[in-house]
């Protein structure tokens, strides 16, 4: 499929499309579930690896992303998704 017909089902202009391929912008979930749509794949599995890319673009470059990542998912596996356990303000 061409980019411009992926844009076109995604109902967005082609440049937009491109600045998502070259990683210039990021996708929303939406459009991340909507590409799993067009393709048949399981939304879950794209959402998944989006959750991951959002995660490391706000941790790359802390020292201590490993051990935060480590705290969220003891928290995660303890207490569910909407934990607040160790949840700071802003």
């Amino acid at each position: 499929m061409t980019q411009r017909q992926l844009a076109a089902l995604l109902e967005i202009d082609v440049a937009l499309y491109n600045r998502f391929e070259k990683g210039e912008r990021k996708m929303k979930r939406e459009m991340v579930e909507k590409l799993a749509s067009i393709y048949s794949l399981p939304s879950d599995e794209l959402i998944k690896y989006w959750l991951a890319g959002q995660v490391y673009s706000i941790l790359m470059e802390e020292e201590l992303a490993s051990e935060a990542i480590s705290i969220v998912a003891e928290d995660i596996t303890e207490y569910g998704y909407g934990s607040t356990k160790h949840r700071v303000e802003n």
